[in-house]
């Protein structure tokens, strides 16, 4: 979720609604696990074009107890908790984009950065390979909080 100025107010926004507003986009969610902040949302540079990757753990404004409940449009700075080691999100796909691409490039990408840790089963199942799939699925399990 984000923020956006609208008349004046802060409002809450959702990317992802966004892009699958457009149609045809296909969703795998993931489970992460990363050294630092913002390792797992680099990936995404690595995508084919249109591919998104939104990491929902890290995109939360985190607001005390009055903030919160008075719906103040400037509520004071807080501080979250530190920065997330396991994150979780969506990998959004546009129509058209190869399977074999994005795995192919994550797996390059994954293989330059030792410090994060990612799982997308389903993308490997429904490229077609299930022993991936399979590793994956053992993988999603350890990346639990």
């Amino acid at each position: 979720m984000r923020y956006k100025e609208f008349d004046g107010q802060r409002v809450p926004t959702f990317p992802l609604l966004k892009v699958l507003a457009r149609g045809g986009y296909r969703r795998y969610r993931f489970r992460a696990e990363q050294e630092d902040a913002g390792l797992v949302a680099a990936l995404e540079e690595a995508l084919p074009r249109g591919a998104r990757l939104y990491v929902h753990d890290e995109e939360v404004a985190w607001l005390c107890h009055k903030c919160a409940s008075s719906g103040a449009p400037d509520p004071h700075k807080h501080d979250g908790p530190a920065a997330r080691r396991f994150v979780s999100g969506k990998l959004a796909l546009p129509p058209g984009v190869s399977l074999g691409e994005v795995r192919e490039r994550l797996s390059e990408s994954l293989r330059v950065r030792p410090a994060v840790r990612l799982a997308v089963p389903g993308l490997h199942r429904d490229d077609g390979d299930l022993a991936a799939a399979a590793r994956e699925e053992a993988l999603w399990v350890q990346l639990q909080p």
